[in-house]
């Protein structure tokens, strides 16, 4: 089994019941990356049984169980962190900065395409496994959680999950960063790996390329101007398009060393539970919008 072939490469045990790890009083930390619809069993026998948690995501299905977790984790003074992958990213990390210095203005729009061929998951649709990503960086890049969603979605493969969706989300007033909007395109039925991330800016764009690990700054935009008393109209600003130095650290990496080091320390995750469950908040409006056809409010 491929089980035994890791543990024999790494010189360590294996074992296929799950319940022998959470026996293991030498055991003080779990990860869990099985199934969606097995995260909300094992993660809460894993903190009943006083072990720290880095839980995959999406972190579970439904917004009580992951409220259900966070109290537990709370209860047991345990560290519950779920794999929003992005937020350990130097690629992302760079772009937060250069939206929170003000480098690009005052962010008008935001969109993302997350798209491949790959074999449809059998418990989940492709909102809850790519989209969730996408939720929890663009609530990471302006620092609030939308509004409004609203959805629209479709099965190609006559399963009862969707294979495609486009979602939109609204930031509302009282944000940081109000009056933005946010598409996110995804699929798994797209020939092309595609993994891009567009922050559109007062200043200048900047698109992050989620494959190569790299930024893209657009010193392009659209100003207004006025040449005489009563005239206005908008003109095209040109400037240079350049790539910043980004530091190519591993995202996995630094997730799991962030897992360890907030274990010894005591302190609370970049991605902790009780932040981890908005984006199953919106995964699940984004599903009541396409079953509803209308826009759900926050």
């Amino acid at each position: 089994m491929r089980g035994e072939q890791l543990a024999n490469t790494y010189n360590t045990n294996y074992c296929n019941d799950y319940h022998e790890v959470l026996k293991d009083t030498t055991v003080k930390a779990v990860i869990i990356s099985t199934p969606l619809t097995t995260h909300y069993e094992i993660a809460k026998a894993s903190l009943t049984a006083g072990k720290h948690v880095l839980l995959e995501k999406a972190m579970v299905q439904t917004v009580e169980h992951a409220e259900e977790l966070v109290k537990l984790a709370s209860q047991k003074n345990r560290i519950l962190m779920v794999g929003h992958i992005f937020r350990y990213s130097p690629v992302i990390d760079a772009l937060k900065k250069m939206i929170h210095k003000n480098q690009i203005g005052r962010v008008r729009f935001m969109y993302s395409s997350r798209m491949g061929l790959m074999t449809p998951r059998p418990d989940c649709g492709v909102i809850m496994d790519f989209a969730t990503h996408d939720f929890d960086t663009m609530n990471y890049l302006l620092q609030a959680n939308p509004t409004e969603v609203s959805a629209t979605g479709m099965s190609y493969t006559k399963r009862k999950f969707e294979d495609v969706a486009f979602i939109n989300l609204k930031y509302g007033l009282k944000s940081k960063y109000p009056r933005v909007i946010v598409n996110i395109q995804v699929s798994w039925l797209t020939p092309l790996k595609i993994r891009e991330l567009w922050v559109i800016g007062e200043k200048k764009s900047v698109k992050a390329d989620l494959n190569t690990n790299q930024l893209y700054v657009f010193n392009k935009t659209i100003i207004p101007t006025a040449d005489s008393f009563g005239s206005y109209t908008l003109l095209t600003k040109q400037g240079d398009t350049y790539m910043p130095y980004i530091d190519n650290k591993e995202p996995l990496k630094n997730e799991i060393d962030h897992f360890v080091k907030c274990i010894r320390k005591k302190k609370s995750p970049l991605s902790e539970g009780k932040i981890s469950i908005e984006p199953v908040r919106i995964a699940n409006a984004a599903l009541d919008s396409i079953k509803l056809g209308k826009t759900i409010v926050l």
